[in-house]
């Protein structure tokens, strides 16, 4: 089963974005794809972090840096509608184009079109 990690705006949202995230988990298995998804990421890393506001203790550089490592173990990127306007969904979809993993924008696509493709 291939492995889709989940990308979307996540700050200032209520919970992080949760529900969209959830919605997004369960058209990734409609598909037939396993969901990853960010707000199951650990953020620990060895050293200090960068200055900044904090979510569980760590700043948005950490949380970038934990993406980007539970990303490159899957095997397609699907943004969430807004995925535009976060800096993090931004990041990880510029990484996925330069390692060739495949983003799917279906998702955000059909939360305008009413249709979802991959």
């Amino acid at each position: 089963m291939k492995r889709a990690y989940l990308a979307g705006p996540m700050t200032g949202h209520p919970d992080y974005n949760a529900d969209g995230f959830g919605r997004a988990a369960q058209w990734a298995r409609q598909q037939g794809w396993q969901p990853v998804s960010p707000h199951n990421t650990d953020p620990s890393h060895p050293g200090g972090c960068p200055p900044g506001d904090t979510h569980k203790g760590h700043p948005n550089p950490c949380w970038y840096a934990a993406g980007v490592h539970t990303l490159l173990g899957c095997d397609l990127v699907v943004l969430l509608p807004g995925w535009e306007t976060s800096t993090g969904a931004a990041i990880e979809r510029a990484v996925a184009q330069q390692f060739g993993i495949p983003v799917v924008y279906g998702l955000a696509r059909a939360a305008t079109s009413g249709q979802a493709t991959s």
